[in-house]
């Protein structure tokens, strides 16, 4: 009861203190937080905000002349900045909306190769068995693995329920984002999603060409229904519909999920059984690890992606730098989002997931309870393991009667007087991945861990963005200089 007590109020107690810190005030104004809002004392009833104030800062402090921009940061991004709003405006914020997958599109169990264990198929001979293994379409669990994009399919299709996104933690950690430095400002230092976290949640390749922009030409949607045009479903389905012409920016997601695996007929052929697996990454890409502003259909320019996956040659699938894609569409996001203060443009777009996931593995704040027994093996072959993200999407979340959840509001106090020792700074420890994964994680989680402190750019489309990297506690002395890395495309 006593922990429950101090959880429910501590940001209530210590949050007047806390938000102190992050306000400086010039010589001869009263050091305490005002409420500067101009038109304050003309509005009816009671001030609507979440800092705690008093009649005295009301009266006292009219004006945000009690407000200086905190050292190293730009004070022209501060002023259109969302935590300037809602700490020194004292703006009533909300929550972000997010393009997330209200429906989803699994693996055919059909996909699967027949074999059931790790010690069945190496790395070393797996092109030698997919004439053995072509029969039911396993053809297309081979193009994800060789693509690097089966990890995080597997992650998404987990038994339990949809994974539940919370866009109230999302929105408070957008707040907290400083385009400045690329990290998130938290009363316990600077924080930020690295490539790191990329690997290890979703087993994501580093290594690869970058995902720069593309160019689809004027007739993709022709080419696109025609390719598409000559698949035969199961007779139970609907008559396939084609989008019209009016939806020029990408295919509409109403018509990528009339091509979900369960509507594969039996005697599909191998071109078939493609464009199901090109609508599965298209699906994969817009929905899951590329989420936009437009909800409603996945850009164009990923198509040609999509086409890779399905219809390139096994052997000569180009590799991509998945992973440094999804974290410069992340940090994208972040950087648009932290200016986004009207109540009808938050959108946050980028991938969601990748970090909710991060936040649940570093702080109690939002995160659900979870069985934590060690996962259960599921893997087909050496790469086909689970990752540590695997621990919040196969499982169903539950929560204390006593936990905050889906509170903006609330999340907001209690990041406000977040203690070091309520961080978990090492969740990708030796004995914290032993406990989850006593099999092993997907080697493509560490694969690439020589990009991990990288100080190439990200690329993602037409979008570069700087890494905010790891830095080991064992390295951290080093002079920039002297670390050598390689480059991520």
């Amino acid at each position: 009861m006593k922990d429950a007590i101090y959880h429910t109020w501590k940001y209530e107690i210590y949050g007047f203190a806390i938000v102190g810190n992050f306000t400086g005030t010039p010589d001869g104004v009263p050091d305490f937080i005002p409420n500067p809002h101009p038109d304050m004392k003309q509005q009816i009833g009671r001030c609507k905000t979440r800092r705690i104030r008093n009649n005295m800062d009301d009266a006292t402090m009219a004006a945000p002349q009690g407000y200086v921009t905190p050292e190293l940061l730009d004070a022209a991004t501060d002023r259109k900045h969302r935590a300037y709003f809602s700490a020194v405006l004292g703006s009533s914020l909300g929550q972000f909306r997010t393009r997330v997958p209200m429906e989803t599109m699994s693996l055919d169990p059909r996909w699967l190769p027949r074999f059931a264990s790790r010690a069945s198929v190496c790395s070393s001979d797996i092109f030698n068995l997919i004439e053995i293994y072509t029969i039911d379409h396993s053809f297309a669990f081979f193009r994800l693995r060789a693509s690097g994009l089966l990890p995080l399919a597997r992650l998404v299709e987990g038994e339990g329920s949809r994974f539940s996104y919370d866009f109230s933690l999302l929105a408070t950690l957008v707040d907290r984002w400083r385009p400045e430095t690329y990290t998130l400002h938290l009363t316990v230092g600077e924080m930020a999603p690295t490539l790191q976290d990329v690997s290890y949640l979703f087993g994501l390749p580093l290594r690869g060409d970058a995902m720069g922009p593309t160019d689809v030409g004027q007739g993709w949607r022709e080419d696109l229904l025609d390719r598409f045009g000559r698949v035969e479903r199961i007779g139970t389905a609907k008559p396939c519909r084609e989008f019209a012409p009016t939806h020029t920016g990408g295919p509409p997601k109403w018509w990528i999920l009339q091509f979900k695996a369960d509507d594969i007929r039996a005697g599909a052929t191998e071109y078939e059984v493609a464009r199901h697996l090109e609508a599965y990454v298209l699906w994969l890409m817009g929905w899951v690890m590329f989420c936009s502003s437009a909800g409603s259909f996945v850009t164009k320019h990923l198509l040609p992606f999509a086409r890779y996956v399905a219809d390139a040659p096994l052997e000569a699938i180009p590799q991509f730098s998945w992973g440094s894609a999804v974290l410069a569409a992340t940090y994208r996001g972040l950087c648009t989002g932290c200016f986004k203060s009207s109540g009808a443009e938050p959108i946050f777009w980028g991938c969601p997931l990748l970090l909710q996931l991060w936040a649940h593995e570093r702080f109690q704040i939002g995160r659900s309870a979870v069985v934590h027994s060690p996962y259960q093996a599921y893997i087909l072959d050496d790469v086909d393991g689970p990752t540590m993200g695997s621990l919040w999407c196969d499982r169903r979340f539950a929560y204390a009667h006593v936990q905050t959840r889906k509170s903006y509001p609330d999340f907001v106090g209690q990041f406000d007087v977040l203690r070091d020792d309520e961080v978990r700074w090492e969740p990708y420890s030796e004995e914290a991945v032993e406990s989850r994964a006593p099999e092993g994680l997907s080697p493509l989680c560490v694969r690439d861990a020589e990009y991990w402190r990288t100080r190439r750019p990200l690329v993602f489309d037409i979008y570069v963005e700087e890494h905010a990297r790891f830095v080991p506690e064992d390295c951290r002395a080093s002079e920039p200089s002297t670390v050598t890395c390689a480059p991520v495309y």
